[in-house]
Formats: C-alpha cells, structure tokens, sequence
C-alpha cells in the first residue's frame, strides 16, 4: 500500500503518505483531517470535522 499512497499524495503532501496507505490497507477507509489539500486526490475520501458532525 506504501507505493500507491506515495503515487497518490506525494505531489499534494508526501508527509502524509502513511496516513493514506493505512487507509488503502483498510478498503479504502476515510480520513479525517483539516488540510482541505488532501481532498485534490480521489483515491481515499477525506472528512474535515465539520463533514465528521454531519454524519453522527
């Protein structure tokens, strides 16, 4: 999962390329964050904290 993550992220933030093959290793489960940045890829879905108070 490290090289895809890489493939996805390193041109938006390398830095958080663990972050995204984590994700990919769990089915393509979301990630919560504030960097508006991430949501440029496709690839993984990304939740700010407002999205994340919408949903429960």
């Amino acid at each position: 999962y490290k090289e895809k993550a890489h493939k996805i992220i390193d041109s938006i933030d390398p830095d958080d390329a663990p972050f995204f093959a984590t994700a990919l290793a769990f089915d393509s489960c979301p990630i919560w964050s504030q960097d508006g940045k991430l949501k440029e890829q496709k690839e993984v879905k990304v939740y700010n904290t407002k999205e994340i108070l919408e949903l429960i």
